[in-house]
């Protein structure tokens, strides 16, 4: 069974570093009769640039790793930040009187990304990747039992092809071109990345590689906007946010193993001689766990990662909406843009059971379409 390696005696370590910028703003009111006049003075961001992390330090990490050790992966967290506002309050109200602020105003600080403002797309850390990065490091070997198990078929596919040329007989209708999109995305390209995986068996091979390194995941998008009104004095103040959200799961595995030239997993070899099986790895990783499995029943150790990053993009802006007799003329407007970064590691270990995994994208939907048509 493989050993997994835990990170001992680590010192931690904190920093932080950036600023934010503030500007003094005054607020003045110039009425009809009389001199200009102060309201008041504020404290106002303008520009932010900051961040912050927790890390953890291996003692000696570069004389150890000069040696060749096998280190552990070590937790980490940061935060980041940045971003910076503008904009301009300068109109007048019945009567003539002038209301304006100097130098600039940026009053609103809904702009202002926190770690906090980042917690609600935090997902949970997903063990999930670092079974797909083991099952990549098994994967360096070269599959010969799948591949004997589905000779036939690529007898098959090759005297298909040379009739078709010997016949100048190409697909003429929906079924034949169906057929022949199923057959290059799942015959032609395994077959290619057969070869590709041979070829990087052997290299391997010839260098002796033992120590071996992987990583895997997955990232996703969505959007958040939001809008509100606020009342003031002469106005109403119309409010909008865009937020662009993109979220990274992460899995890393480095391990000292040997992977065998030549692979013959009779287990893995069943699941993906099932028809259909590959279909079902779109949404469980089956065949990725039972490649994890026999990695971790093989002598060796490794040490294994899991993680998350979140960003978000915000844009802010606001103007005068709807307006109220006392006003004339005029502006009061904010737009703000910032970002920022939240990045999450733990150390971590095999997952051996099967989990919920969507790896869907264009190409599997036609080819879902294409299955089924041929189904039909």
């Amino acid at each position: 069974m493989s050993q997994f390696m835990f990170a001992h005696n680590l010192v931690k370590r904190v920093g932080e570093g950036g600023e934010d910028t503030y500007v003094l703003v005054s607020h003045w009111v110039d009425p009809p009769s009389g001199a200009p006049y102060k309201t008041g003075e504020y404290n106002r961001m303008t520009e932010t640039s900051v961040g912050n992390y927790i890390g953890w330090d291996i003692p000696d990490f570069h004389k150890r790793f000069a040696r060749g050790e096998l280190l552990p992966h070590t937790p980490w967290y940061s935060f980041n930040r940045s971003g910076q506002s503008n904009g301009t309050r300068d109109y007048t109200v019945s009567g003539g009187g002038r209301i304006w602020s100097d130098p600039l105003s940026s009053y609103a600080t809904d702009w202002i990304l926190t770690a906090d403002s980042l917690k609600p797309y935090i997902p949970d850390v997903d063990e999930t990747y670092v079974t797909e990065a083991m099952a990549k490091i098994y994967g360096q070997g070269w599959d010969a039992l799948t591949f004997v198990a589905e000779f036939k078929q690529v007898v098959r596919m090759f005297k298909n092809v040379a009739r078709g040329i010997a016949r100048l007989d190409f697909p003429r209708n929906w079924r034949d071109l169906n057929n022949s999109w199923l057959s290059t995305r799942y015959g032609w390209r395994v077959l290619i990345y057969d070869i590709v995986g041979l070829n990087t068996a052997l290299f391997d091979l010839l260098q002796q590689r033992t120590r071996f390194s992987e990583r895997s995941g997955t990232t996703y998008s969505t959007t958040f906007d939001d809008a509100w009104t606020t009342e003031h004095t002469d106005f109403f103040i119309d409010h909008t946010i865009h937020d662009e959200i993109e979220v990274s799961l992460r899995g890393s595995v480095t391990s000292d193993i040997e992977i065998p030239f030549i692979q013959f997993n009779p287990l893995q070899t069943a699941w993906e001689l099932i028809p259909f099986s590959f279909v079902i790895d779109w949404v469980l990783n089956v065949g990725r766990t039972i490649a994890g499995i026999t990695y971790a029943c093989r002598a060796g150790r490794y040490t294994a990662s899991a993680g998350y990053q979140v960003k978000v993009t915000r844009t802010y802006h606001h103007e005068i909406g709807e307006t109220k007799s006392s006003f004339v003329s005029g502006l009061q407007s904010q737009t703000a843009n910032c970002t920022a970064t939240i990045a999450y590691r733990q150390p971590s270990q095999l997952s051996i059971v099967p989990h919920f995994i969507v790896k869907l994208n264009c190409l599997k939907v036609l080819d879902f379409i294409a299955l089924i048509l041929q189904r039909i």
